[in-house]
């Protein structure tokens, strides 16, 4: 056997002696189909959204135990009685116990000591290497696959004898306009 919860929505219209009778079937639809275990009335509350022209709905919460078969008996029964704008079965991982006293579980604050204690951490001492460390290649170093032009500049001239030579007459020329401007 399974745990299941079977979460139901009442119509508005319903009034509190209307939901205890369709509490009361619903229990012994339980107990008759599948093993009833507990049942929570969660009140009345606004729907996210409007659903058979209903804004309010009383939830109803009922935890039972069953084989997959009766599921379907169960859901039979559920659709026949109008008052129930809705219904779902949902399967439970864990069996689920209320809390008879929830008070008792939350502590104040004053009652709690907080103690809190630093520790260093402490690293382990590396490993001595006993194996004699092998060499490594030099990495291969890849060229680029697109190959950039660079722009070469011209070759220097070779320095030819015309050119001593032409050197040689300039000067001589501008010594004879120095001489020139001088007088």
């Amino acid at each position: 056997m399974k745990l299941y919860q079977l979460i139901t929505i009442i119509s508005e219209s319903a009034d509190e002696k209307e939901i205890t009778t369709i509490s009361k079937k619903i229990q012994e639809l339980l107990k008759q189909k599948a093993k009833f275990e507990s049942y929570n009335d969660l009140g009345r509350k606004k729907l996210a959204y409007q659903i058979k022209k209903n804004q309010f709905g009383s939830y109803l919460v009922f935890k039972f135990s069953a084989e997959a078969a009766d599921l379907a008996g169960i859901n039979s029964e559920l659709k026949t009685n109008p008052k129930i704008i809705r219904f779902m079965i949902v399967s439970s991982p864990v069996k689920i116990e209320p809390v008879k006293n929830p008070k008792k579980l939350i502590k104040k604050t004053e009652d709690v000591k907080i103690e809190k204690e630093i520790k260093p951490v402490e690293k382990p001492a590396p490993e001595k290497v006993t194996e004699p460390v092998k060499s490594i290649a030099p990495a291969k170093i890849v060229k680029p696959a697109l190959k950039i032009k660079k722009e070469k500049k011209p070759p220097k001239p070779e320095i030819t004898q015309e050119m001593e030579s032409e050197k040689e007459r300039m000067k001589k020329i501008e010594e004879e306009l120095d001489k020139i401007l001088e007088e």
